[in-house]
Formats: C-alpha cells, sequence, structure tokens
C-alpha cells in the first residue's frame, strides 16, 4: 500500500502506442491467432460457456432499459465476439452492451420520438456516427482518455447512472406503467405506481433482486459456479408460468409488456438507420454523449481487466477504441447497441481461467447458440426479473459506500462526487462530466496552482546513476497533466530506479496517486521500482493513503527534523534536511539483503579528531518473493583518510532482523576470540585482508559494545543498529558507538592524533 510519507512502486515495463504505432498490417488481434488457440483452447470454453449465461439476461436487460428490443443487446454481444475479437486490442476482455450507456440512449428514444414517429432508425444514425467518432478518437490516440479525467468525477457520474437506472427499472420491476419518461418525473410518480403494480409481476421482481442481493452473501465452492442471473432466470419463468404472466396485456395497448419479446429469428429483429434527421442539435448532442461515454466507460474496464489478467498483458487501448468503433458502426446498421469492453463480464472471464480473446468469441458463439435453440424459453422470461438484475446493478453502481469511500479520500472529493452526480441527473453526462472536471481545476487553483501549470506539466529530469534517475516535479501533480508526466516515463530505459520529488509541487492530487497506486499493481514482478518522495510538506486532505496533499509551507520542518535540528544545535553539529540528489558514495551498501537505497534526507555532520562523519536518514526499498516495500533507517557513514580499510560485512551471529545477508562469503572466526565468533558473523571477499585488519584491540572493542552492524565499502564504513529510524532523542547511542569506532581504528593503526 502507499504510505503516510512516501510511496514505493517498482516500474513498468511500457508498451507505448505512441511509441509503437499500430497500422492495418498489425490490425489483427495476436490474443486471437490459431497457435494462440491451440494453448488455451480448454480454458477459454470452459470461461466463455459461464459467461455467455450471464451475458443472456444482462444483454436482454440493458436493451430493454434502453428502449431498444432485446434482440438489439444479444446482436452487440454477437458482433463484438465473432468479429470484433480479431480486431480488438485487448487480451480477455467481454464485449457487449453498456449498462452506462442505457440511459443516455433511453433519453434519445424518447427525445426522437415524442412526435409519435418510430425513434430507433434515428437513434441508429447517432449509432453510426459516434462509432466513428471513436474511431477518429482512436487514431488520436485518445486511448489515454480514462487518465485525463478526474477520479471523483467519474465515479459520480457512474453513480448517476446507477440511480437513473434504478428509478426506470422500477415501474418495470413491480409491473406499473407510469406517465414519466425522464427519471425525475418517473421518480415523483413511485407512490402511484406503487398503488398500481401487478401484484403477480412485482412478487417475480421483488424475488428476482432478492436472489440478486442474496447470492452475494452465500459462501461455498458451488457459487463460483452458478451465477446470480442464471438463478434469477431459472427461477423467474417457473413464477411466470405460475401466474400465467403470458396471458396478461397491457390495457392501454393491448400487448404484453411482462413478458420478454424475441424475434422467431435474428434476422427478423434487424432495423436500419434513418439519416435525414442527422444534422440536427439532437443527433449532435447524443453522438457526443454516446461516443465520449462509451468510450470512456470501455477504457475505464480495460484498464481494470488488465489488472486481473493472470498474465499481466498489456492492451493496446487506441487499437481497441478503433475496433469498438467499428463494431459500433456495424451494428448501427443492423438495429443493435454500441458495445463496450465490459468490466464485470469481463472479470468472470478472467476468474473462470481465461487465457485469450478467444473466450469473447465463444462467449458469441454459445450465446449464438442459446438464442437459435433456446428461443421458445427465453421468450417465457418475465421483464420483471431482467429489472431485478439491473436494480442490482444499479445499486452497485450508486450505493452508498460510494458516497463513503469518496468522504474517506477528502471532502473535496465529495464535493466534486456529488456536483457531477446531481448535474448528471438534472442535466446530461456532458454537463456533468464538465461541471466535475471545473469544479476540480477550481479546487486546485485554490490550493495555490497556477492556471498554466494545470494542464502544462513542468519537469525535469535527471539520471543519477546508470538505471537511476530522479524526476523533479514542479507547481502540480494533478489529473489534467498527468499524460505529460506519464511521457517522461516512455523515455526511460525498462527497469528503470526512479525517484518522484514532489517538493515543489503545491498540489499533489487524488487521481493522480491512483493512476501510481494501479501503476504499481500493473509492474509487480517486472524489475525496475518507483519512490515518491518530497511529500514531507504536504498535508493530506485526510487520513486515506490516497488523499490529496497540498503544500503548507516547503520552509517548514517536520516535528522530526526540528527535533534533529535542535539536537544538532546543541551538540555542534551541521544540520540539512533536504534531499541528497547524488547517491554515489552510498552505492554498493547493504545491497546483498537484496535492499536498495532510494533517497537521503535529513544529514547531521560533525568533525572528532579531524575526520568528518555523517548520521542520515535513508529510504530503502526491500526486494523480496517478487514484491516490494518501503524502509525508513537512520545509519552513520564515515571514511579515514590514509587508512586502507577491507571490504566486509559484520553483523551479531542469529540476530532477529527483517533482511538477511545472501552473499557467498563464508563467516571469518578467531580461534583465540571465541566470543567474538560466537556473537559475530563477519564476511568478506578477502580473507587475509579482514583478519590482518581485525586486530585483538578491535575485536575487543566489538565484544564490548555489541548490537551495532558495519559495512565496509570503497573504503568507507557504513553503521547502523537495525534497519529502523532512530528516534532523535536516541541518536547519541549512535553517535557515541561512531565516534569511539574513528577512535579505536586511529588508536591501532597507530595514527597520529591529538589527544582530546
Amino acid at each position: 500500500m502507499i504510505a503516510q510519507e512516501e510511496l514505493i512502486f517498482e516500474s513498468e515495463e511500457l508498451e507505448s502506442e505512441s511509441k509503437k504505432g499500430w497500422t492495418l498490417s498489425g490490425i489483427l488481434n495476436p490474443s486471437a491467432t490459431s497457435a494462440v488457440l491451440k494453448t488455451s483452447l480448454q480454458k477459454d470454453l470452459l470461461a466463455a460457456f459461464v459467461v455467455s449465461l450471464i451475458a443472456l439476461p444482462l444483454c436482454m436487460g440493458i436493451a430493454i432499459a434502453s428502449g431498444f428490443p432485446a434482440v438489439s443487446g444479444i446482436y452487440t454481444a454477437l458482433i463484438g465476439g465473432l468479429i470484433i475479437t480479431f480486431i480488438s486490442g485487448t487480451h480477455v476482455d467481454i464485449k457487449g452492451p453498456a449498462s452506462g450507456l442505457c440511459i443516455i440512449i433511453l433519453g434519445a428514444v424518447h427525445a426522437f420520438g415524442e412526435n409519435g414517429q418510430n425513434p430507433f432508425p434515428y437513434v441508429l444514425a447517432c449509432f453510426f456516427v459516434a462509432g466513428i467518432v471513436q474511431m477518429i478518437f482512436a487514431l488520436l490516440r485518445f486511448g489515454a482518455l480514462g487518465d485525463s479525467f478526474p477520479a471523483s468525477a467519474v465515479l459520480g457520474m457512474m453513480a448517476s447512472f446507477g440511480i437513473m437506472i434504478a428509478i426506470k427499472q422500477f415501474s418495470v420491476l413491480i409491473g406499473a406503467h407510469p406517465h414519466g419518461k425522464t427519471a425525475l418525473s418517473l421518480l415523483t410518480e413511485i407512490p402511484e405506481s406503487v398503488a398500481h403494480m401487478h401484484i403477480p409481476v412485482a412478487i417475480i421482481g421483488i424475488i428476482s433482486l432478492a436472489i440478486m442481493i442474496g447470492m452475494g452473501f452465500l459462501k461455498g465452492a458451488w457459487t463460483a459456479y452458478v451465477p446470480a442471473p442464471l438463478v434469477v432466470i431459472i427461477v423467474a419463468v417457473p413464477l411466470g408460468l405460475l401466474f400465467d404472466i403470458g396471458a396478461l396485456t397491457n390495457t392501454e395497448t393491448g400487448v404484453n409488456e411482462y413478458l420478454v419479446s424475441l424475434p422467431n429469428n435474428l434476422f427478423e429483429g434487424i432495423m436500419f438507420p434513418d439519416f435525414t434527421q442527422l444534422i440536427s442539435l439532437t443527433s449532435l448532442q447524443y453522438i457526443i454523449m454516446i461516443a465520449l461515454a462509451g468510450s470512456l466507460e470501455s477504457l475505464l474496464s480495460s484498464k481494470a481487466i488488465e489488472m486481473a489478467d493472470t498474465k499481466s498483458r498489456k492492451s493496446r487501448l487506441n487499437k481497441d477504441l478503433f475496433a469498438i468503433g467499428m463494431g459500433n458502426s456495424l451494428l448501427a446498421l443492423i438495429g443493435g447497441l454500441p458495445m463496450i469492453s465490459d468490466a464485470k463480464r469481463s472479470l468472470i472471464n478472467v476468474s473462470y481461467g481465461a487465457q485469450s480473446a478467444w473466450s469473447n468469441f465463444f462467449h458469441a458463439g454459445f450465446l449464438l447458440l442459446i438464442v437459435v435453440v433456446g428461443g421458445p424459453l427465453i421468450r417465457l422470461v418475465p421483464q420483471a426479473a431482467l429489472a431485478g438484475i439491473l436494480m442490482y446493478i444499479a445499486y452497485k453502481l450508486a450505493s452508498p459506500k460510494q458516497l463513503s469511500a469518496a468522504y474517506k479520500i477528502g471532502p473535496e472529493q465529495l464535493i466534486v462526487f456529488l456536483t457531477t452526480m446531481i448535474i448528471c441527473l438534472f442535466t446530461n453526462l456532458l454537463w456533468g462530466i464538465l461541471a466535475g472536471i471545473i469544479l476540480e481545476l477550481i479546487i486546485h487553483m485554490y490550493f495555490g496552482v497556477p492556471l498554466k501549470s494545470l494542464f502544462g506539466t513542468k519537469a525535469d529530469l535527471k539520471q543519477d546513476a546508470e538505471q537511476n534517475y530522479t524526476l523533479h516535479i514542479y507547481d502540480a501533480a494533478v489529473f489534467s497533466n498527468y499524460m505529460g508526466i506519464k511521457k517522461y516515463l516512455l523515455t526511460l530505459p525498462e527497469y528503470s530506479n526512479v525517484t518522484f520529488d514532489f517538493s515543489e509541487a503545491k498540489v499533489v492530487d487524488h487521481t493522480f496517486l491512483e493512476h501510481l497506486y494501479y501503476y504499481e499493481e500493473n509492474i509487480r514482478k517486472k524489475g525496475g521500482q518507483i519512490v515518491l518522495a518530497g511529500l514531507d510538506h504536504h498535508k493530506h486532505l485526510s487520513d486515506h493513503p490516497l488523499a490529496s496533499r497540498r503544500i503548507v509551507d516547503s520552509d517548514m520542518l517536520t516535528e522530526r527534523q526540528e527535533q534533529m535540528q535542535l539536537f544538532a544545535a546543541k551538540n555542534g553539529y551541521a544540520f540539512d534536511h533536504r534531499i541528497v540528489s547524488n547517491l554515489s558514495k552510498l552505492e554498493g551498501f547493504l545491497e546483498t539483503k537484496h535492499i536498495q537505497i532510494k533517497l537521503q534526507r535529513n544529514v547531521l555532520s560533525g568533525n572528532y579528531y579531524s575526520i568528518n562523519f555523517e548520521l542520515s536518514d535513508l529510504m530503502l526499498t526491500h526486494n523480496a518473493g517478487g514484491r516490494s516495500h518501503s524502509i525508513n533507517m537512520t545509519n552513520a557513514l564515515f571514511s579515514i583518510p590514509g587508512m586502507n580499510i577491507p571490504e566486509f560485512i559484520l553483523e551479531p551471529d542469529g540476530f532477529t532482523d527483517d533482511f538477511k545477508d545472501n552473499s557467498d562469503f563464508k563467516d571469518i572466526d578467531f580461534t583465540q576470540h571465541a566470543v567474538f565468533s560466537y556473537y559475530y558473523l563477519l564476511k568478506g571477499p578477502n580473507q587475509n585482508a579482514i583478519s590482518d585488519f581485525f586486530t585483538a584491540s578491535l575485536i575487543r572493542f566489538f565484544e564490548k559494545n555489541k548490537g551495532f552492524r558495519l559495512e565496509s565499502k570503497h573504503n568507507m564504513i557504513f553503521v547502523y543498529k537495525k534497519a529502523r529510524r532512530i528516534k532523535p532523542e536516541n541518536l547519541t547511542m549512535l553517535i557515541d558507538f561512531t565516534k569511539a569506532l574513528l577512535y579505536e581504528l586511529y588508536v591501532q593503526k597507530n595514527l597520529s592524533i591529538r589527544t582530546p
């Protein structure tokens, strides 16, 4: 996780489309080749079958909630699996209709159907153009679009979708027929809908919703193999037959509106677009909303699926966005809904062992087989059952936990979340997400970020040593300039060790930190590392590890630094709290323990018998078992001019510490000093030189002063008690030992010193 003062991450093996590009010659998905099929067939078939059982009710439910026939959602999954699989840029993503778009699409259906005309052809025309817009997004390399929105604004937008889905599906759940079309008008009609609900339909709907909720609480291995939506259908169909739902008709229309309507064959459901109303403000509005919301939801889903991919493969987001746009334009020509990479179905796909894009293809194949063979059975599914499934999805999107989570991250994030959600509810997606972005920018400016730094990246990249870099970020590290920072990473060699210095960044926001958190998840087990430093003077806006931080006073010392400065002044030492940019003199120390020194600061310098020594705080990274975590410790360091000090490691034998020495050197024993040999491990590459250096007097010194660990490299001696940070009031212990060791080395080597 991310610590209070610093964050440590492994660096990413960056696969950048801005570097590699993609052309028509490489349009085919490498995860959907015949060679891949041979190795993944069995696992992909199993996962695809399970996903198809879940996808069927979801596809139909989303289509109905969008105001379209149920078959339109099935078309989306079929095209997304049978065709788009081979040109997409993802590996285990499942393509299908988007629950987040159903409110936008339903709004379009109502807008184009106000005059009693058939709205579907005009809405399909919007789908067609929206697909072209998505392809343009991809060609302009907007695949990183998901990185450019504040996280709380995106969550607020999704919460508004959940609220609107719940409001609009409630009447379907209980079998009522309200007159309102918008979410707000339907909300005001809820009491009337309850008063006129159809009892048998309501029973089916409530039971379906209860199953969706209850399945989440059940434990046992069997629950992993029985998807909740499938259980809903299995229970709802017999209940529909029991209550004879098929015999019911709407008294106003004379049509049965309680069961799923499916054509006798898939060709009968095909509809065609009508472009005659395309040049209008209404069409333009819905084209932009569908293209933007669909792209954003798909990109965010793909990023989430990358995290779950057992092979840690990177998706080519621009390539996938182009494929989705092409698929959406194709779907518009036959009456299908726009597709996305669906996170829920894709994560289930991964959990059941999917290995390649073939799982998406097979899921569509199974779905086609179920629809063709089981058509008569599907027509017995009550719409109230599908409403129960969608109500549960809506609850997940707009759960009170979302509000609580936003507040825990910070009060300003809750404000952005609520503002976006409310404006989306009262206007539309475009105004809502725009309001969230503007509000977040205003908050950053209030905290002192210059306007130009909100969108521009002011940073300085320096190479400290081979594969070691420091990236100084100035003014701001926020959602709107994250892509500029990411470009710096793309210039670095793979497996680089990068230190981010935020000491001069006025604000580091939640979205930026969240990107880095997921960055850590993506790059685990990859090799390089990243350290975020310079946050000592930043105030956290909450206790959440990913809370935004704003700088309070760059010259203000922390409590520890104040105590160390006071200690130095009382004892005649110099003190510098700043980060040391050059770590070359510390290179090689602690490396046998799989530890890397990443940062040095709080340097306390002294002089003893004209010999300089220093104490400092170090930030380390410890690598073990493919994982990396941070360590803070205090050490002493000195060298003695004119003295040849062999390379060695000295530490108590059998000490209980988190880190073990993994060098291959043998322990050096001194037969005449059994106590020393029993208590200490002494190792190094030149045993003779070490034996000569450790005289009887020096050995007796260590027998009297137990508990310290020493390493010698480059004619310097590195001293520490444990790999822990020493409290300021205990610094005297380390200083006294260092001084005593300095004196002992001078004496034993017969160096000329002044008597103190």
